[in-house]
């Protein structure tokens, strides 16, 4: 042993760490996965599993809200901080295989893939850094996201902050594509 608690899995799928409750419900575990990845499992009284945290795969935390700086939690997922920061969460997105970057917050209305809006970035001319854009999809009639409202960031090439509303690609302070109504 190497440690003074050392565990080490017979084979993929054996349960070496186990902790059940008085009525033998198993409530805490960990294992080898497949490919060697360790999984580590936390059940509630019934033994449904809640945590999972797996080193080869899919995450998760179910069963209540997740603090990430806070104790009291006010919503499924509550981002706390007193830091000298301006950046309270960070989303970063990048595909290699496309070279794209295009980190997003999907709004679905149901458990099925209906997706309701996107709040994402993106370029707007080819990955050109002083190009950048904020952009708001809604769905169409045919339920496929569109972008509705477009803000571009100040640029060196002179724009400087438009905004589009049913343009991606807005060459003014505000540029509609339709009609104005007041």
């Amino acid at each position: 042993p190497s440690g003074k608690l050392h565990i080490r899995s017979s084979s993929a799928s054996s349960v070496p760490f186990l902790i059940r409750s008085s009525d033998d419900v198993n409530l805490v575990y960990a294992y080898e996965g497949a490919s060697t990845a360790g999984l580590f499992i936390v059940a509630n009284a019934a033994g449904t599993d809640t945590i999972q945290l797996n080193t080869g795969g899919d995450s998760f935390f179910n069963g209540g809200n997740v603090g990430i700086g806070t104790a009291t939690t006010a919503s499924p997922l509550h981002v706390f901080t007193t830091g000298n920061t301006t950046e309270t969460l960070i989303l970063h997105n990048y595909n290699a295989s496309y070279g794209t970057y295009y980190p997003a917050i999907v709004f679905k209305a149901s458990q099925n893939d209906y997706k309701t809006g996107k709040i994402y970035s993106s370029f707007l001319t080819g990955g050109n850094w002083t190009d950048t854009a904020i952009r708001f999809a809604v769905p169409d009639s045919a339920s496929t996201l569109q972008d509705t409202l477009t803000i571009r960031a100040a640029a060196s090439a002179g724009v400087s902050g438009n905004v589009g509303i049913g343009t991606v690609a807005p060459g003014v302070k505000l540029q509609v594509n339709g009609d104005i109504r007041s």
